[in-house]
Parts: structure tokens; C-alpha cells; sequence
């Protein structure tokens, strides 16, 4: 018990050596959190967007704001960006920020070499990070807090403790009503929807009347259950939207190796 757990899984060290076979004529290269980018040089060789060395510098900046993204576009965008110019394409776009993502936006439909995009279980406890990291202004240097967020620019996975209660409809959560018809928590009208997973494959959802910034997430894995409540830029993320929800854009994004929940390995299309 006194001997700490690996700082990257045997199960995600499995999804890196998946790419060991990647034939050199693809000229690809890995996208990922900066944590796994050695990592991933020692198990497949790929070329990796980031890593250790670059963990302070504008490209750990980028990865955050792909992860974070709200449509898969911008996510594609700029990993293919990332892969075409990387931090040398930031230094001559970077006069200001909008210049930049203006520049990404404009040349989204240029080739790119292929990427491999992998999403991990650990990212659930880094995305705090990764959030703060993500909604941050260049130009200012000060934070962009998501709208009504106590935690400012911070994101979070929040883990309820749920009792079912004699409404099929309702959870007793933390000591508050979730009512899952109505959208009501304690009587009042704050959550936005509601989505069951199994698997990481959405299976149902509904959508609640109003613009509130709450979403609760019922994750069925196996036999265990855990239910999450989420902001709302959060559960529109693509990390959430291709990772836990498996509702990936098949005209950007492949899936090509699967043991969820533990990791997930996308191939962007980029032709």
C-alpha cells in the first residue's frame, strides 16, 4: 500500500502502444495532455503536440482550448494547426489573440498530417486544470470566468451522492431534490438537461426549458453508476462530447481504439 500508483496507467500505457504500428508514410503525429507526451515517444514513437518541456508554454495553452472547445470544429482546427505550425505558427499569429484564432479558424481546410487524438479517464480530474489553463485571455492576462461558475475559470467534474426516491423521476443528491423531469433541484428551475451514458455511449437525454448552466450526467459503467453535475460549457466540450458521450463527427473524427473508460484514440481527418 506504501507504493504510489503510476503516474500514467497500465491501461492507458496499452493505448499508447497501439500506435507503435502507425506506418511512417502517415507522417502523424500524437495530440494529448502534455502529460503523456513522453510517454507516448517511448511506446510509438510519434511526434507529440506536447509534453513535459512545453507544459509552461503556448502550446499546452492550445491543447487546453481544443479539449475545451464547443463544436469539434474548432477542436479539429486547432490540432490541425497545432500540427501544421506549431509554436512557431503561434509566435507569427500572435499579435493578439483574436488575430490567432482568426488565422486557425481561416485555414481550418488545409492539409495537415494525421493526428491521433487520445482522451483519457485521468483528464476527468485534470480538467480543473485544464479549464483554468483553457479560459484564459492572452491579451489581458487575466482569466475568462464561465458564466455564474463559483469556481471562475475552472471546470469540474462534481460527483453527487444520489438516493432514488419513491418518484421514478426524482434523486436525492447531497441532501436536494433532482427532480429529472422538470429540471428542478429543491423546487427551482437551474438545471439545463440531463444525459444517461452507458458505456460512453449516450443512450438518452432530455433538455430542460429555460438557458441555465447545469447539467447532470448519469454515467453507467459495467455494473457501477455515478452521476455528475457539470457546467454547461463542460458537458459541450469536445472532451465530454467524444469521450464520454461517444458522439463523435465521423467527417473529423474516427475512432480507432476503444477501452473506455479507461482511454479513447481518435484519428482526425485532415485531407
Amino acid at each position: 500500500k506504501f507504493v504510489p500508483q503510476a503516474a500514467v496507467p497500465p491501461k492507458i500505457i496499452s493505448a499508447l502502444k497501439s500506435l507503435n504500428n502507425v506506418p511512417d508514410s502517415e507522417n502523424a503525429v500524437m495530440a494529448s495532455w502534455w502529460d503523456y507526451g513522453y510517454s507516448s515517444l517511448l511506446f510509438n514513437k510519434l511526434p507529440v503536440m506536447t509534453d513535459g518541456g512545453t507544459q509552461v508554454a503556448a502550446p499546452t495553452f492550445m491543447m487546453a482550448k481544443a479539449l475545451l472547445a464547443s463544436t469539434q470544429e474548432e477542436t479539429a482546427a486547432i490540432l490541425k494547426f497545432l500540427a501544421r505550425e506549431g509554436g512557431d505558427g503561434i509566435a507569427s499569429h500572435s499579435s493578439n489573440q483574436k488575430t490567432l484564432f482568426r488565422h486557425i479558424h481561416d485555414t481550418a481546410t488545409q492539409p495537415a498530417p494525421t493526428i491521433y487524438f487520445m482522451l483519457t479517464n485521468q483528464m476527468n480530474n485534470w480538467i480543473y486544470s485544464i479549464s483554468k489553463i483553457g479560459n484564459w485571455d492572452l491579451d489581458t492576462g487575466t482569466a475568462i470566468p464561465a458564466q455564474g461558475n463559483a469556481n471562475g475559470p475552472a471546470l469540474s467534474y462534481d460527483i453527487l451522492q444520489c438516493k432514488p426516491m419513491s418518484a421514478p423521476s426524482q434523486l436525492n443528491c447531497n441532501s436536494h431534490i433532482f427532480d429529472l423531469r422538470s429540471g428542478k433541484v429543491d423546487g427551482q428551475l437551474v438545471l439545463d438537461g440531463a444525459v444517461r451514458t452507458r458505456q460512453g455511449r449516450q443512450i438518452g437525454g432530455v433538455a430542460f426549458p429555460g438557458n441555465h448552466l447545469n447539467v447532470i450526467q448519469i454515467a453507467e459503467i459495467d455494473k457501477s453508476k455515478r452521476i455528475y453535475l457539470l457546467h454547461r460549457n463542460l458537458f459541450q466540450s469536445s472532451y465530454n462530447q467524444l469521450f464520454h458521450l461517444g458522439r463523435a463527427n465521423s467527417a473529423l473524427f474516427e475512432i480507432v481504439y476503444d477501452d473506455y473508460p479507461h482511454a479513447r484514440i481518435f484519428r482526425l481527418q485532415t485531407q
